[in-house]
């Protein structure tokens, strides 16, 4: 056999090798495709769900909470009365019915787990559900919302289960159950998908109708009679990937699109979709036929471009991969390095500096201009930058080569320094002025901008570090800020949820107290009188303002929690005493009907009323006349005594004091700290001294600091005296020894 045979030979069984490599490779990578296709799907589908349920979820926690409002409702609760409870429901149960058809539970259990009242079932209650319901047992050992599937003798429900309280007591609970069908209605709203509920059979033993539904496998399905689902038998197993399977002609894939899961965490159903997939199998038998013909076609003209091709197909590739890094790294707008290219240029920087530039008020110049004159400001923008940056490289030459700009995306850039970190915050000052000149023309129109930037040579979390300095930046309505790391702190303190975890944690450890400032007569040189105040312990012992949460807190449910907390110790400590307490109380307290419940409940139990003074804060605006008159009189009714805090700043109105039948005037600090050096203020607090002292109304002197202020209060014949002078505020009331 010659050389030339031997050649070709060796050339004709590369081909053959490499023709069913292409085949095989061809083959395998389409059927990649369609998996994946399929497993996006999946993922979507069960995203797509998980919101369906979270929002059901939370309205049905919204209605629990608003049927919880109704007084009558939770008195026939606290009373157990369960005809009055159930004539009290039956227009809100038959309202949720008609909203939505998938509803069918209103159950309500006592403390003991026991049915108070099955609304679907009236007839039937008196029940101990704690060894059948885990949710009941988790309800009654947590006292806090829970939410889940749980099947039960009916069927399968999703559970909507919130604790009932009653000034402070925990009465039980109201449980609202929606039937997992609505879990097949939404898939066939949102995707127009066949789907069922496949229910693991140790779990379905329970189910009273069963009989109803095929069996497969260690599985029931429920909600559907389609014949899909009911042909395959034991072919597919819930949980374990995809089967494609023919049926009467028809190609079907059958998913698993979601888990059911108890409150537990173990699933004991799966939502499975089955999906018509004739056009998809056509499409990969064509994909076949076609990649055999490229196949064949390949194997005619190999011989002879053999050589040619595979430089041809190597230099594609390569050119290929650089065009697509590029991609990856490049900002398809305005030309800039993106996201990609900075992180990947971080990676084994040492002594560098980010400069992080965002575009004040971005978002409207889109909602004003349009997206468009939005892509137009950007590409000008970077275009500015960029002529920034070459003139500050003319200023300081030393810049040139070690400095690059990027886009990170939206409307910010960022200027990575390599070195000569020292020009940070010049480069920083300049572009900040030059872009408050800016005028950017979009078809005719001239957009002006600002920026705010922040600067951060912070190396494990540059990208982090560099936008808290940005956004302290623009509440300071400075230029720039540098990153340091008492600004990190700052910014986690400021979290509202920061705040208000941490408050949640401190209510369910027992760590929000009183503490009690003492108030001196100053006819007397004596203390009888405190006020209490709240304060938050940490774990350690050491005690957190309320300046610090209060503010966050009183936006929130939690507030009247405190306000209870605060209401309940303050009483027991002064309790069989002989000194008055006052308690801060606002009006928001006032028109909360549970609050002022709890305080006449707390006040007729404890008999301490005749030594309870209720401070109104008078920075709140005191509007609602009938209601605030309402609880003034009926605590005075019980023997408390009422005071006016704060008064002379916010909303002041000598009209408060005619209206309202106050005990006490308690003089703001603010005019009290300036009362010895300032005569218009020393004459302002005289002229409230006697308009009280008119009325019958004691004076109390806030924030006495010094020996000074104390003696000008008592010169103007002012009652008492409160303030750091006399007593600070501690935890318990041993007597102070005043100087």
């Amino acid at each position: 056999m010659t050389v030339r045979m031997r050649a070709m030979l060796l050339v004709i069984m590369l081909m053959l090798s490499l023709s069913a490599i292409f085949l095989f490779a061809g083959n395998y990578f389409n059927e990649k495709y369609l998996d994946y296709s399929f497993r996006r799907f999946d993922s979507q589908l069960a995203r797509s769900f998980e919101l369906s349920v979270a929002d059901t979820e939370r309205r049905y926690f919204d209605k629990a909470h608003s049927l919880l409002q109704h007084g009558s409702v939770l008195r026939a609760i606290e009373e157990g009365d369960r005809e009055k409870l159930f004539l009290e429901l039956i227009p809100y149960y038959r309202q949720m019915r008609e909203e939505d058809p998938f509803f069918h539970v209103m159950h309500f259990i006592d403390k003991n787990g026991v049915t108070l009242l099955r609304m679907h079932r009236p007839d039937y209650f008196g029940d101990n559900l704690t060894e059948v319901r885990p949710l009941v047992n988790k309800m009654n050992e947590t006292r806090t919302e829970l939410s889940g599937f749980e099947p039960g003798r009916h069927g399968i429900f999703y559970r909507i289960i919130v604790p009932v309280f009653s000034g402070g007591d925990y009465l039980g609970m109201l449980d609202l159950g929606l039937s997992s069908d609505f879990v097949i209605e939404d898939v066939a709203k949102h995707f127009q998908f066949r789907s069922a509920i496949f229910i693991k059979k140790n779990f379905a033993e329970i189910i009273n109708s069963r009989e109803n539904m095929a069996e497969s496998g260690g599985y029931y399905i429920a909600g559907t009679s389609d014949p899909a689902f009911r042909e395959q038998e034991a072919d597919f197993t819930p949980g374990r990937g995809m089967l494609l399977k023919k049926i009467d002609g028809t190609y079907y894939s059958f998913h698993t699109a979601y888990e059911l899961k108890e409150y537990s965490g173990e699933p004991f159903a799966y939502l499975v979709v089955v999906q018509n997939i004739d056009a998809e199998v056509k499409d990969y038998r064509n994909a076949r036929f076609y990649l055999a013909l490229v196949v064949v076609a390949f194997l005619v003209l190999a011989a002879v471009i053999l050589h040619y091709s595979f430089r041809v197909m190597l230099k594609v590739i390569e050119e290929g991969k650089r065009t697509l890094s590029a991609q990856q790294r490049t900002d398809t707008l305005t030309g800039l390095p993106n996201r990609n290219a900075l992180l990947n240029d971080l990676q084994g920087l040492s002594g560098s500096i980010m400069i992080l530039i965002n575009i004040d008020r971005f978002k409207e110049v889109n909602e004003v201009f349009g997206i468009g004159a939005g892509d137009h400001v950007l590409k000008e923008y970077s275009a500015c930058l960029r002529d920034y940056i070459s003139t500050l490289e003319s200023i300081y030459p030393e810049l040139e080569d070690i400095n690059t700009l990027y886009r990170l995306g939206r409307d910010e850039f960022v200027i990575l320094l390599k070195s000569r970190t020292e020009l940070a915050e010049k480069i920083a000052e300049y572009i900040s002025l030059r872009t408050d000149s800016e005028l950017i023309d979009y078809q005719g129109i001239e957009i002006s901008i600002s920026v705010s930037i922040g600067i951060s040579g912070n190396r494990d979390k540059p990208l982090q570090s560099s936008d808290i300095a940005l956004k302290i930046s623009r509440e300071r309505k400075r230029a720039y800020m540098h990153f340091d790391e008492s600004m990190e702190l700052s910014q986690h303190q400021s979290n509202n949820f920061f705040w208000l975890n941490k408050v949640k944690q401190a209510i369910k450890e027992d760590r929000i107290v009183p503490y009690f400032q003492g108030i001196m007569d100053n006819k007397t040189g004596e203390i009888r009188k405190y006020e209490c105040l709240i304060r938050m312990l940490e774990p350690d012992g050491s005690v957190v303002s309320p300046g610090l949460f209060l503010p966050i807190i009183k936006k929130t449910k939690l507030y009247p929690q405190l306000t209870k907390i605060m209401l309940r110790k303050s009483v027991e400590h002064f309790n069989g005493g002989s000194n008055e307490f006052s308690i801060n109380i606002s009006t928001e307290d006032i028109l909360n009907k549970d609050i002022v419940l709890y305080i006449q409940s707390l006040l007729r139990e404890t008999g301490v009323a005749s030594n309870v003074i209720f401070e109104i804060l008078e920075t709140d605006n005191i509007g609602n006349y009938e209601e605030i008159r309402e609880f003034i009189s009926e605590v005075k009714r019980l023997g408390c005594k009422v005071a006016i805090d704060d008064f002379g700043t916010g909303y002041s109105n000598f009209t408060h004091l005619m209206n309202l039948d106050f005990d006490y005037l308690k003089i703001d600090g603010s005019l009290i700290q300036n009362i010895h050096r300032d005569e218009y203020t020393n004459r302002l607090v005289k002229s409230i001294e006697g308009f009280a002292n008119g009325m019958k109304i004691k004076t109390v002197a806030e924030f006495v600091s010094s020996q000074e202020i104390f003696d000008a209060v008592n010169a103007l014949g002012i009652d008492y005296s409160q303030g750091f002078f006399i007593a600070k505020p501690k935890p318990d009331t041993k007597p102070d020894v005043f100087t």
